[in-house]
């Protein structure tokens, strides 16, 4: 979908030239009390550092598991601080793969809009891992990324809150 490959780019200039603010701290201000197993990537070149974050996850003594691909699917391995780096230059936990379920996700973008649909990086990894698990997705970016409108299809995974530098936030679905 050419709209898609037009937006990724325009996306990924954009966010090189992103201020150095994160959404951590917007995150970590809400209560996530009732929450154990957290999903969360492992940030890479210019996307929304997430190592703040899983740092102070783990220190709250909730589980942190970060993806790995094997092959064209994703697996979820706890992350304890032991890294192999992938095939595309991205940390990966080393350890069993994990095939529980997540309280939470925290999912990389390259564009969001009010709704929840999320443009990804077209690889289809994180539609395919979250096809029908029972998680809350969350969008993880800069402000800049939330568009008014990003290119959906039916394969596409939404997100349920976006988390920007500014808050945290529940789609509006309708």
């Amino acid at each position: 979908m050419k709209e898609k490959i037009d937006l990724r780019r325009e996306m990924r200039a954009l966010r090189r030239e992103r201020s150095a603010s994160s959404p951590a701290q917007a995150f970590l201000r809400a209560d996530w009390s009732g929450t154990g197993a957290f999903f969360v990537y492992r940030s890479f070149r210019d996307e929304a550092d997430t190592r703040e974050l899983i740092a102070v996850l783990k220190a709250m003594g909730k589980r942190v598991f970060s993806p790995r691909v094997e092959g064209r699917e994703m697996v979820a391995v706890e992350d304890k601080g032991r890294y192999a780096l992938s095939r595309f230059g991205i940390e990966e936990p080393i350890g069993e793969a994990y095939p529980g379920d997540f309280d939470v996700t925290v999912l990389p973008l390259l564009a969001v809009d009010e709704a929840g649909h999320r443009l990804g990086y077209g690889g289809g990894y994180y539609d395919r891992f979250l096809r029908g698990k029972e998680t809350l997705k969350v969008g993880y970016c800069y402000e800049f990324q939330v568009l008014d409108k990003v290119p959906f299809e039916d394969c596409d995974v939404s997100v349920d809150m976006i988390c920007t530098e500014r808050g945290l936030r529940a789609a509006k679905r309708g």
